[in-house]
C-alpha cells in the first residue's frame, strides 16, 4: 500500500510530465523510497503497524497528520507524513534525474532560449532538509510518548548541505 501517488507531485513539488514518462519515473521513486523512509522513521515493526492503521487508529493518525509540539527540544513542527514523504522523494527525484536516458546515453536537454541548471543540488538539499525536519519532529513525538509506541526502533537522520 502506497501513501503517495504521482498525482501528489504538483505545485511546489511539480515534476515534468514530458514524454509521458514523468509519472512512471516518479512512481519508481515512490516505490523505492517510501518504504525505505517509513522503515527508518519507525523501525520495521512499528512501520507495519503504522501502515495498517494510519487512516483509522488515532495512535497512528496523530503521527500522520501535521502537529506542533512543545518539547524539551523546543517547539517541533511536523508537516505530516504525507508532506515528509513528498519532500524526501522529490529531493531524490530532482537530485538524481538531471537528464534523460536516450539510445546514445544520458543527456541533458537544453531548452530553446535558455539554459537548464546544470545541478539541482541546492534545491534538492533544501527540500530534503524540510522533510528531515518533519521526520525528526515525528520521532520526538514518539520518543516523548514511548508507552504508546513500544515497537519504535527508528533511525535518527540529520539535515544535510551541499559542499
Amino acid at each position: 500500500m502506497s501513501i503517495l501517488t504521482p498525482s501528489a507531485f504538483v505545485g511546489k513539488f511539480a515534476i515534468s510530465k514530458a514524454f509521458n514518462d514523468g509519472s512512471s519515473k516518479i512512481q519508481e521513486y515512490i516505490d523505492y523510497y517510501e518504504t525505505y523512509y517509513l522503515n527508518h522513521l519507525f523501525g520495521a515493526e512499528l512501520c507495519t503497524l503504522f501502515l495498517t492503521g494510519y487512516e483509522d487508529e488515532e495512535i497512528y493518525t496523530v503521527l500522520y497528520d501535521p502537529f506542533a509540539l512543545d518539547s524539551c527540544k523546543g517547539v517541533v513542527i511536523s508537516e505530516g507524513v504525507f508532506i515528509m514523504l513528498k519532500c524526501l522523494i522529490f529531493a531524490h527525484y530532482i537530485r538524481q534525474d538531471l537528464g534523460t536516458s536516450t539510445a546514445n546515453g544520458h543527456i541533458n536537454i537544453a531548452p530553446e532560449g535558455g539554459q537548464a541548471p546544470s545541478d539541482n543540488s541546492n534545491i534538492a538539499f533544501g527540500v530534503y532538509n524540510e522533510g528531515i525536519e518533519t521526520y525528526r519532529a515525528i520521532q520526538v513525538k514518539i520518543k516523548e510518548n514511548k508507552e504508546d509506541y513500544p515497537e519504535f526502533k527508528g533511525v535518527d537522520k540529520q539535515t544535510t548541505f551541499y559542499i
